[in-house]
């Protein structure tokens, strides 16, 4: 008998726990008026530029229940709403639409990309962490890209930029050979790695052990302090 209220017992709680974990949750948000976007949750979010904003949660209900999407400033910011939860990355998958996306930072774990062609005046990436930032082919006056701790931003395709400014901080990498800048400043303090594209002018700062990597033929300016390189692809 005692045998059977146990298997009873462990068969309820299994399908408790199911429920919690592998339930998927579909889940549409009203948001509007922004074109920068603020990711910090540990999940997977996909941007697309679209005539009107759309904004689509999927997971757990139980996790879904904990994250707050919130407009102030012209930023769209996704966050849990209890610090100390937490949840698997591939368990929430973000969905967003918007005419224009200006800026995208990650924070944490998370994991955005921006799926299709960017035009604008300024994009802003940023990624501090051990998140990820990925985009597609971009055209943009001015590119504005920061890493903090061991994250990464991919230009996954080509494109241009006018004028570029790239910081990383630690053991980041960031990889846009694919992106030629007109006029380029970069600074690798630590370990990171910079993969880059300029065709007029490069300064590059780097301090530690991380490297600067550039294609095209740009006029040099280099400052190394400490074992890192700054080397022609």
């Amino acid at each position: 008998m005692k045998t059977q209220l146990f298997s009873v017992s462990l068969l309820a709680a299994s399908l408790f726990i199911c429920e919690d974990l592998c339930g998927q949750t579909r889940e549409n948000r009203d948001v509007s008026g922004f074109s920068n976007i603020s990711f910090e949750i540990p999940g997977n979010l996909v941007i697309r530029t679209g005539p009107q904003f759309r904004l689509v949660l999927e997971g757990p209900g139980s996790n879904l229940k904990d994250i707050e999407t919130k407009v102030s400033g012209g930023r769209l910011v996704i966050r849990k709403v209890n610090r100390w939860s937490s949840f698997r990355n591939d368990n929430v998958t973000v969905s967003l639409t918007l005419p224009q996306v200006e800026g995208l930072s990650v924070s944490g774990s998370g994991r955005a990309e921006i799926s299709g062609p960017i035009k604008t005046h300024q994009l802003s990436l940023n990624v501090s962490g051990s998140g990820k930032v990925i985009t597609g082919d971009l055209e943009t006056d001015r590119l504005e890209c920061s890493i903090s701790g061991s994250g990464d931003i991919i230009l996954r395709s080509g494109g241009s930029a006018e004028k570029g400014e790239i910081t990383i901080s630690g053991s980041g990498s960031f990889s846009g050979e694919n992106v030629r800048v007109a006029n380029l400043d970069v600074g690798v303090s630590g370990s990171g790695s910079c993969k880059c594209h300029a065709t007029r002018t490069l300064n590059a700062k780097v301090s530690g052990s991380g490297r600067v990597i550039y294609a095209g033929d740009p006029e040099i300016d280099a400052r190394v302090s400490g074992s890192g390189r700054v080397m022609s692809k």
